[in-house]
């Protein structure tokens, strides 16, 4: 069976009367997924399921994209801390390697 218009019609009709997706056959919408209007169906379906679920899924996509964003925040913070952990570290690596390097130079200085 091959996927043509009628099908995506048919189908586009059924989900804007909030009929279920269990009423499209299996054999139909296999015989869509070999065909280059696959695209096209499951768009119809999406569009359909919008429709349908449309409140439930902004709401969730917000939610989501909400705890993203805090994620985000919360790893740019965490990686700014330990940016400036990291500096610190070098500064004590350095002001030790100075000290180490004046009491090696007054040590042979004691010698000659």
């Amino acid at each position: 069976m091959k996927c043509d218009v009628a099908v995506i019609v048919t189908l586009s009709v059924d989900m804007s009367h909030d009929r279920v997706q269990k009423d499209i056959s299996q054999q139909i919408i296999f015989s869509c997924l070999s065909d280059v209007s696959t695209l096209i169906v499951i768009d119809v379906l999406q569009a359909g399921l919008m429709a349908t679920h449309g409140t439930i899924v902004n709401q969730i996509s917000q939610e989501m994209n909400g705890r993203y964003l805090a994620l985000q925040k919360q790893h740019q913070e965490f990686a700014a801390h330990l940016n400036g952990q990291i500096t610190a570290l070098e500064h004590q690596l350095m002001m030790h390697s100075q000290c180490i390097l004046v009491s090696v130079e007054m040590s042979t200085d004691e010698f000659t």
